[in-house]
């Protein structure tokens, strides 16, 4: 136990650590700051904005939707024609427009879809009905099964609609885009050293002095590299939820349908809550960030200093954006990427399964499987590399 409360401390308390994290929380604030501005700026008394849009919170009224959609039409042609005619509009009466208008036109998504859904790959209740009808003589093919338990779980999810999720939407924007990178990012630069910083100072010698020793280090080193990177995780999603909503009063509308924010429109998962995505994409984030980190320590294993760890790792984490092209071929790499998992969004914003054995596997599942697997690997491997330097040395 002390051994891995003195390699978590080196973790932990490192001046590359307390930069990061500095630079982190500076980050995520100004994002919070600059959202509860913009938005105040957008509709003027946040308190009253709510309570208006809590008047129309709920399922989608078709009249409504109809007279939001005829209104963002005026309003963005009078907002072209005659800037100051628009200046002197309502900015909440502005706003409340243009989020019912999006919130029906989500509906209408979901339901019936667009003139540029692809009929042999549907996303909507309208088109996945029709690819069943069309192909109802192939029941028995995995391409049928699965087109049937995406429409099984669209309408468990049902219809998105109207509510207040301003909030959610720009924190969710944040986490799947620039926080993901910052949690990688500060992963690859705070393990690196884990084991490479060992070499450098010529302290792995005293790991490879003896099997007991060495067994004791590796594993201390291994569980407080797991210990970091959940602690990171909780510690900054709880800073990043304290970000965005302490301006506005306090965490609000953690039992709002999912589907309601427009990212998750069409997700199958579209009936969880908030709060269940939050503990979801929180659980996603910790085990990838986890694997990750035993990525970047079984690296720095194989290394003599930090530096090559360092690129490698941000390597690995911005090497599948660029593969997207040839997704067709490189599939695994580019859907099983760090930073699309740490995004979270991609996987749970959209059906997508995996074939096995002529069954759709969804691909959260398939995530945590093969992420679980691969830090296992990860472990067996940074044991088996110290292993040998123990043996090529007594030769």
């Amino acid at each position: 136990m002390d051994l891995f409360l003195f390699e978590l401390q080196k973790l932990v308390f490192n001046k590359t650590t307390c930069i990061g994290a500095a630079i982190c929380l500076l980050l995520v604030v100004t994002g919070g700051i600059m959202n509860a501005v913009n938005l105040k700026h957008e509709v003027g008394d946040y308190t009253m904005f709510v309570a208006q849009l809590q008047e129309q919170e709920g399922p989608i009224d078709q009249q409504l939707g109809e007279q939001a959609v005829a209104e963002v039409t005026r309003l963005q042609a009078l907002r072209a024609s005659n800037p100051q005619a628009f200046a002197v509009e309502d900015p909440r009466y502005v706003t409340l427009q243009y989020v019912y208008a999006n919130a029906y036109n989500m509906a209408l998504n979901y339901t019936h879809g667009s003139e540029r859904e692809n009929p042999e790959n549907p996303y909507s209740i309208a088109g996945l009905e029709q690819y069943l009808n069309r192909h109802a003589g192939h029941s028995d093919t995995f391409a049928y099964r699965n087109v049937e338990r995406h429409l099984a779980m669209k309408q468990e999810a049902g219809v998105p609609g109207f509510f207040n999720t301003l909030v959610w939407d720009e924190l969710l924007a944040f986490l799947g885009k620039g926080g993901a990178l910052i949690l990688a990012l500060l992963i690859a630069l705070v393990v690196s050293p884990v084991f490479a910083g060992e070499a450098t100072s010529n302290m792995e010698s005293l790991i490879l002095s003896s099997k007991l020793g060495r067994r004791k280090i590796v594993t201390a080193k291994l569980l407080s590299t797991i210990t970091f990177a959940t602690l990171l995780v909780v510690g900054f999603f709880a800073v990043c939820l304290a970000a965005y909503f302490l301006p506005f009063g306090g965490l609000t509308g953690l039992d709002q349908p999912l589907n309601s924010i427009y990212s998750f429109h069409l997700s199958p998962f579209g009936g969880w809550s908030l709060l269940s995505y939050l503990l979801a994409s929180v659980g996603l984030a910790w085990l990838v960030c986890v694997t990750l980190a035993l990525v970047t320590a079984f690296t720095s294993a194989t290394q003599k200093s930090p530096l090559p760890v360092i690129g490698i790792t941000i390597a690995l984490l911005l090497g599948p954006a660029f593969l997207k092209g040839l997704q067709s071929v490189l599939w695994p790499i580019v859907d099983f990427g760090f930073l699309r998992l740490l995004e979270g969004m991609p996987v749970f914003a959209y059906y997508k399964a995996y074939n096995l054995l002529g069954n759709p596997v969804l691909y959260p599942v398939v995530v945590v499987a093969v992420v679980s697997i691969l830090s296992l690997i990860l472990t067996c491997l940074t044991f088996a590399c110290y292993r040998r330097k123990n043996a090529s040395l007594g030769a």
